[in-house]
Order: structure tokens, then sequence, then C-alpha cells
């Protein structure tokens, strides 16, 4: 019976000690000083922030677009000294706060804020740079959104000039990839130069493998950043891994369920090319938007796509697969 009190007592010692120690650890935030809206993705009020963080602002630029200056500002917020465990790693040391575009007379011409909840905060980056097109030049922001999956968080958004205003030609649209780097540097410090037709490629993570989607992008103000095509093939980025055991694959002769197809068992002496792909692309991300109170069209950020098909080559036979478990058969894993 003793010796339960005693182990009893040494556990409970234990567990004051590891609070203490907790607690300690912790010491350099003070929680009590922490509006509760802070929790909810609401604005920071600066004038209630501990001391453990400071607020900051800087400027990028100037850009030029169509013999116009523009220059970002910036609201920063530094979590440097924040304590551990509230900040995923050290990596992640400021933060996007609010955002706005000005011109040389300084006048705004853009705002965008970004709410922070500091107790679970998303790191965000942005960035900026012009666009060189045949006759016209643009700009575009880019977004990097941390801590996110492999192939996420990068998103971008076009603007050009129309009668000396800067005017958006995109809602912020996340591509699941990046910009593909068949682009060359411009002529001016900070810019890049679109491709034939100003024409702008971008890389769509689909899972198992990248398409490159080619934009329009209308540096004349006539209409908002487009595919250049809704549906058809498109090249790919992709690097096959080992097929470690058999497993069958349904080939068709074309893109669709329709065609005939053959049964064929693939295994880790197998060969397989990967040659490019189909897919339709949905509409929702280019043309269903809204507009906020400020004026701005909001698009859905995601550009979906359906009825996706990888042509390759199985040793010397060619044809189409569709579907995860075929992807992965031919030594294409999930990865998104």
């Amino acid at each position: 019976m003793k010796i339960k009190v005693i182990l009893h007592s040494f556990i409970i010692l234990l567990t004051i000690f590891g609070c203490i120690a907790y607690a300690g650890d912790n010491q350099t935030f003070d929680y009590t000083h922490v509006p509760e809206t802070y929790g909810q993705n609401q604005t920071v009020d600066w004038t209630r922030v501990p001391e453990t963080y400071m607020a900051y602002e800087k400027t990028e630029g100037p850009y030029s677009v169509n013999d116009k200056s523009f220059t970002l500002f910036f609201k920063m917020v530094s979590f440097f000294k924040m304590v551990k465990r509230t900040v995923p790693t050290d990596l992640f040391d400021e933060n996007v706060e609010y955002l706005g575009i000005r011109d040389e007379r300084g006048k705004v011409h853009y705002t965008e804020p970004n709410p922070i909840d500091i107790l679970n905060p998303l790191y965000i980056s942005i960035s900026a740079y012009t666009l060189e097109g045949e006759k016209r030049q643009g700009l575009v922001l880019t977004y990097g959104e941390m801590p996110s999956g492999p192939g996420y968080g990068f998103a971008v958004k076009l603007f050009t000039t129309n009668n000396g205003r800067l005017v958006e030609l995109s809602g912020k649209l996340n591509l699941i990839g990046g910009i593909h780097d068949s682009m060359q540097e411009g002529t001016n410090k900070n810019s890049m130069r679109l491709l034939d037709n100003d024409t702008l490629n971008y890389k769509l993570h689909v899972n198992h493998f990248t398409m490159i989607i080619p934009l329009k992008v209308p540096l004349n103000t006539s209409g908002r950043v487009m595919p250049i095509k809704w549906e058809g093939i498109f090249e790919i980025e992709t690097e096959g891994h080992p097929i470690y055991e058999e497993s069958c694959v349904k080939l068709y002769t074309n893109h669709s369920t329709d065609s005939p197809s053959k049964a064929l068992i693939v295994g880790p002496q197998t060969k397989v090319q990967f040659i490019h792909a189909y897919t339709r692309i949905g509409y929702e991300a280019f043309y269903l938007y809204r507009v906020n109170s400020k004026g701005h069209a909001v698009f859905p950020m995601d550009i979906s796509i359906s009825d996706t098909w990888l042509k390759v080559k199985i040793d010397d036979r060619e044809g189409w697969i569709t579907g995860e478990k075929h992807f992965e058969a031919v030594g294409l894993p999930f990865s998104g």
C-alpha cells in the first residue's frame, strides 16, 4: 500500500514539474494580452500585440508597365521572436498583412488586405515582375503560401494598364504547379518575356504527372487570361518510377472508353514511354466570378480539369490509359 502511495505521489510531482517546464518554455508569449479576435482571422490590432511581434512597412519596385511606373507597398509582420510552439518552423519569419500598388504620383490602384490569425498563421509571401509582350507590358503578382502540400501554395494574378489605370486580367489563379520555365528574361530589370502571340505556359500538376497549359494574356485589355484551348492534347512533364509488381493495364486506341481496348500485363521488365495527355479544362476559374466591395473581380482559385487521359507506349504498343489505378500501374504514383 505504501509503495502505491509513493508511486502515485511521484507521478503527481512529475506532472507538476512538466507543467512548470512547459510554462517556462512559453514565457516569452503572454497570452493574457492577446485579444480573442486574434483566433478568428480578423485584422490584427497592432497596438495590443505583445513585444514578441514587430510590424513594419516595405516597398518593392518600381515596375514599368506601358510607360507608367508602379510600386508595391506592404505592411509586414515579423514572427521571428515568436515561441516555437506557435510557428511551424523557424524559416517562416515574416508575413504580408496588407498589399497595395501605387503609381509614381502616389495614387493607389490596387489594395489587398490579408487578415492574419497570429496564433495559427498561414505564411504568405508576395513578389512581382513585369511581362513583356509583343507590343505592351503587364504586371504579375506571385503568391507563395506556407505550409502547403507538394506542388501547391503557388498562385499568380495578372494586370495591365487601360488609359493609365492598372486593371486586372485575372483573379488569383492557383495552378497547382507554377510557371513553366520556357519564358526568357526580358530587356528590363525584373521582367520576363511572353512567348509568341503573348502566350504564357503554366504547368498544372494533376496528381500523377504535370501538364503544360498555354494561356493567352490579353495585354491589349480586350479580355481576361484564358486557355488557348479548352480541351485537346497537352504536353506533359513526368518522370516514371520503377514498376515493382505485375498488374493489368487497359490500353485504349483513343482517349475514349468507347474506343477499342486491350488488356496488357505490365511488370518490372516493362518499358513505358509517356507521350502526351488529353484533358478538358473547366470554365469556372475564368468565367464564374463575383465583384467584391472594392470593385475587384474575385475568381475561384483552382483551375479544374476532367476526363484526363495519358498516351503511353508500353513496350511496342501505343495507346491511351486513364484513371489512378492505371497511372500507378505504369510507374506514376499519386503525388498530389
